[in-house]
Formats: structure tokens, sequence, C-alpha cells
């Protein structure tokens, strides 16, 4: 939590800085520039992203686990993977940038806007295929998902789409992809081979009914709107900061140095996100252990499988109101005990909204999504963040 703390701290006080106080750096020009000399402005502006993200990256990619006994690849293949990560992101951090300031040069503020929404359908429909980019991941065509169809169907439900992902980060836990009414589901092929990544790092596995739950909730998010409401949540909460950005003070939409002002103040807005929008992702959680009690799911075996997901995640069971209000998007298994046991009602919320706001920010040129503490320094989990 620290390090996170650390990481936005430091990309909020920078933004700060260059926005009222110190202005964009030397190497950015303030006139429109050739196309040429804006990949040369932008990638020396990535470059420094690349730099000073690179701390927090080791100590929450590297470190970290390695000093806790946690799941953690050598050195080299860090770096490697790493590497490959921060690589791809640029490569559509920097598509983003020379495509709102096309568009900002062509249609103004209006058309940049547009631009940014643009990007987020696209970066949104291809985010399967990001999450193995970026990620290092592969894609696993043989596993036997016939178990889990049977169990599903005694709860009345059928499978959706599924894709299985080879992960070595146990706190990958897949989710949904794809633009809302082309949705598919992802899960990490271990749950499905049982094979024991968790276990050798000392954590308790899935079993076979767990896994079906996860997939039921999955399914009721969908069906019951969820995620498409967080979809929606995270696009419009990003479009509506990327708007007010581009009226800041030296900010815009026409050239490098007027981008990256605009770049700060989307940060501060995507910092404010951070603190708002899990009060909507939290009920969405609910809304999914709701659907899978409805159809027949036992309270006791989804508390077991989410205190298992929270073993290989935070391992945080329980948590101050305090706390969970500001910092987490995913409620404890404490707090989902109880609402399971309140019988409140049917709960709604925009499932993800917070953590799909964070992926979608790089279509507006935000730095903030890498920084927060569930997958600082974890490539594996840029894409696709940790969920419920």
């Amino acid at each position: 939590m620290w390090l996170g703390i650390s990481g936005v701290g430091f990309w909020v006080i920078t933004a700060m800085v260059l926005l009222f106080i110190a202005g964009p750096p030397a190497f950015l020009s303030a006139v429109s520039e050739s196309f040429t000399d804006e990949v040369k402005s932008l990638s020396y502006l990535l470059g420094f992203y690349i730099l000073f993200s690179a701390p927090f990256d080791w100590l929450g990619g590297y470190e970290l686990p390695r000093r806790f006994a946690r799941s953690v690849p050598t050195l080299p293949k860090f770096v490697s993977h790493w590497l490959r990560g921060v690589i791809g992101q640029s490569l559509v951090l920097l598509i983003a940038g020379l495509s709102l300031l096309a568009a900002g040069r062509a249609g103004g503020r209006l058309g940049a806007i547009a631009a940014a929404a643009a990007m987020m359908a696209a970066l949104l429909a291809s985010q399967g295929w990001l999450a193995r980019c970026i990620g290092g991941l592969r894609t696993v065509t043989t596993a036997n998902l016939e178990p889990y169809d049977q169990m599903l169907a005694r709860w009345g439900l059928r499978a959706p789409a599924t894709t299985l992902f080879e992960v070595t980060d146990p706190a990958f836990v897949g989710g949904i992809v794809g633009w809302p009414g082309n949705e598919s589901l992802v899960l990490p092929a271990t749950w499905i081979q049982q094979k024991t990544i968790q276990q050798k790092a000392g954590l308790p596995a899935l079993s076979t009914e767990a896994v079906a739950v996860q997939m039921a909730r999955r399914i009721g998010v969908t069906e019951r709107g969820s995620r498409q409401r967080g979809v929606m949540v995270a696009m419009l909460w990003n479009l509506t900061g990327f708007a007010l950005a581009t009226t800041l003070p030296g900010a815009g939409v026409t050239n490098s140095a007027e981008l990256l002002a605009t770049a700060c103040g989307f940060t501060l807005w995507s910092f404010i996100g951070l603190l708002t929008l899990p009060s909507l992702s939290r009920p969405g959680v609910f809304e999914a252990d709701f659907f899978a009690a409805q159809h027949g799911v036992s309270h006791a075996t989804l508390e077991q499988t989410a205190a298992t997901l929270d073993q290989w995640q935070d391992d945080e069971p329980a948590r101050s109101p305090l706390v969970e209000t500001i910092f987490h998007p995913i409620p404890s298994v404490q707090s989902r005990a109880q609402q399971l046991a309140a019988n409140n009602g049917e709960p709604h919320g925009a499932w993800q909204a917070a953590r799909v706001a964070l992926f979608l920010s790089w279509g507006c040129f935000g730095f903030l999504s890498r920084a927060v503490h569930c997958n600082s320094g974890r490539p594996e989990l840029w894409v696709l963040f940790p969920g419920d």
C-alpha cells in the first residue's frame, strides 16, 4: 500500500509541478511540429516516464515480492518481462499521443476528445490481445472445461466464450474483455490445469467448484449489466477529465507542450478517480456475489473462494472502513461476508469501473495506471488488473 501511495503521489506531485510551476521541459516544442518532431518529443517524454517509473516497478515487481517470499521471477527474467511491458505500453501511449495531436490540429478540442473516445474504444476491444502482447501471456487451448460447464449447468448457467492465459503471477485472475455485447471471459490456465504456482508460493489452490463459482459470478456481472455500467462509467469519467484538462492554463491539443499540460491535468483527474470510483466498483463485487448466491452457490463457498483469492493478492481479509473506502475498489472478504449475511436486497454497481478507467486512461495519455499498488512492476497485470 505504501508503494502505491508513493508511486501515485510522485506522479501527482510531478503533474502539479509541471502544470503550475515549472512549465513544459525544454525538449517539448510550444509550437506546431512536424510529424517526425512530434514522434521525437513524445518519445523523449515517454523515456522519462519509463526512467522515473523504474524504481517503483523494481520495488513492486521484484524486491517486495522476493522479500516476502511471494512468487517472483529471477532478476534477468523480471528485467526482460518488464522491458517487454514498458515498450508495449509506451507504443500504445505514443500512438495515443500522436492521435490526440493530429485530431486536435484538425478539429480542435472537440476533435481531440473524439479521438480520446475512439482510442478508449479501441483499447477496450483489443484488451485481450494487448494483455498477451504487453504481459507476455500465452493462450492455452488444450484445457478441459467440461467439469466447469457441468457445474454451471446445475446452477442454471451457461459458460460464455472463454480464453485461458498461461500466467506466472498468482494475482492474475483474468476478467471480462471486449466491447459490451461482445464480451468473452478470460481465466488463468493454472486454475483449470491445477498447476501449482500458487502452492509453490505457499498459497492455497482453488477447487473445481471455486473456479466454477468465479465463472458464475462473471456471468452475473454481464447478465445484470454491472460490467457494462463499469465500462460506461470509466469511459465517461475519463472523457470528462480529458475535456476539462484541455482547458487548463497552458494545456491544449495542438503541440507536444500543450499535450503534456493536458496529460498533467488528466493525471490529477485520474487521482480523484482513484478516490471516488472505488465506491461504484465495490457494489459491483457485491452484485456478482448476490447473483451467484441466487443461483444456488452457498455463502460458505463464496466466502472461501474470496478468501483464497485475497491471499493471492492483498492478503488483507479485513480492513478499516476508512481505508477500504479510500483505497480499495475490491471490498474485503469480511465486507463481502457481511453483505451476503445482511441480505439487504439486490445490490447494483459498476463492476471494475475504477480499474477499467485506469487501463482506458492510456487513450487519454494518462500516467497513473502502473503506479497503483495492485500492479506496480507487474506487466502481466497492467492490462487486466487484479480483481474479485
